[in-house]
């Protein structure tokens, strides 16, 4: 995001907050889609975050301006915020949050604990 932002014209250093912009959107969007996935279920909070997440990657080749750049980062970071929480609670062989996104992309079967 930071070298696209960049490609666009942006002055580096307003890159790199536009990066920032989307790390500080995801953590209300683990609270936002945290409260939501509790009230709604997880799964469909998990999908529609992920709808989010893919409109907002494909909505990238249509924003070139900061302004644009920051409200893609806030939609795109909380959006990514909560998938990623969700996702750790739907996995069941995750020992933390940290490796959550890996184990559940690299193996099919849960490690033994």
């Amino acid at each position: 995001m930071v070298s696209y932002a960049i490609y666009c014209g942006v002055a580096p250093m307003a890159a790199v907050s536009v990066y920032s912009v989307e790390g500080l959107a995801g953590l209300g969007g683990r609270l936002l889609l945290g409260l939501l996935g509790d009230r709604f279920g997880a799964k469909p909070v998990l999908i529609v975050g992920l709808l989010v997440q893919a409109l907002a990657i494909g909505s990238y080749v249509f924003v070139s301006r900061l302004g644009e750049l920051y409200a893609l980062a806030v939609i795109f970071g909380t959006a990514c915020g909560g998938v990623m929480l969700r996702a750790g609670k739907r996995c069941p062989h995750a020992r933390s949050f940290t490796n959550t996104q890996c184990v559940c992309l690299t193996h099919a079967t849960p490690r033994p604990r």
